[in-house]
């Protein structure tokens, strides 16, 4: 079975029937394992239309070798502490399919009161496809406008060691939000709370602030992004009691 896309946004399992308003659509058919197939349709007003498409098997899959080591890789990230609110281990990885596709995955965790930079250790290539799931609340100043932010307010990314930042721009999901953009530059994926008036900012500019992000930051290619798609909806299965991180991912699969 497969998925089906319009205005690359998920719309139902093949075969499924569904009304659309007249229009024009982009529609992408894809399924893990074989060549994602697109073209443009358009529907008029009352009209039937049905689209038949024939994938072709993609040669290969995700080798189990890379999978293991992205397992490892997010091992070694923040972890619950004993008086930690919400879960803040990784998230537990399902185990290997070869229908999989997933290039990075790491949990990272931005404190408000820290600076500089939070290192992802995720070296990104221009054209990557990077989904960052965020929550939690940071406090930067005693105005009720810096009291409790959310990651849209103050959560502030780059990539490389450069001073060409971007705010993150999110879509709301339950107890967080998420955003899924496309690398434009080689480097390492970086976070901070912005909270200056001038770059740098002094030394102890930071150490009254409160409160924190957790990131849960993934990297893969959109010509796989179905096989993608799957590997996230196994995660789902594998961490139901990560509520955040299960809204958050249904945002972004819907």
């Amino acid at each position: 079975v497969g998925s089906v896309f319009l205005n690359d946004r998920y719309r139902a399992k093949t075969g499924k029937a569904f009304k659309l308003p007249p229009g024009n659509y982009n529609l992408m058919v894809s399924r893990a394992g074989y060549k994602s197939y697109s073209t443009r349709v358009k529907v008029g007003a009352g009209e039937k239309k049905t689209v038949h498409v024939t994938l072709s098997q993609q040669v290969g899959g995700m080798d189990r070798s890379e999978y293991e080591a992205i397992v490892k890789a997010s091992e070694d990230t923040v972890s619950c502490g004993l008086f930690s609110f919400g879960c803040e281990d990784p998230l537990k990885l399902p185990p290997y399919d070869p229908g999989f596709h997933i290039k990075h995955y790491r949990r990272v965790k931005v404190y408000a009161s820290r600076y500089p930079w939070a290192a992802s250790e995720i070296s990104l290539r221009q054209g990557d496809q990077v989904l960052v799931l965020a929550s939690g609340k940071v406090t930067t100043c005693r105005r009720h406008d810096c009291i409790g932010k959310p990651p849209n307010r103050n959560l502030t990314l780059r990539i490389g060691e450069n001073r060409k930042f971007f705010k993150f721009h999110g879509r709301n999901a339950g107890e967080g939000v998420w955003n899924d953009f496309r690398a434009q530059r080689n480097g390492e994926l970086q976070f901070t709370i912005k909270d200056w008036r001038t770059y740098p900012p002094p030394a102890d500019w930071y150490k009254d602030n409160t409160g924190s992000f957790l990131l849960d930051v993934f990297v893969y290619d959109n010509k796989n992004k179905a096989a993608f798609q799957q590997f996230l909806q196994a995660l789902i299965r594998q961490n139901p009691e990560d509520t955040a991180f299960v809204a958050q991912a249904q945002g972004f699969l819907k």
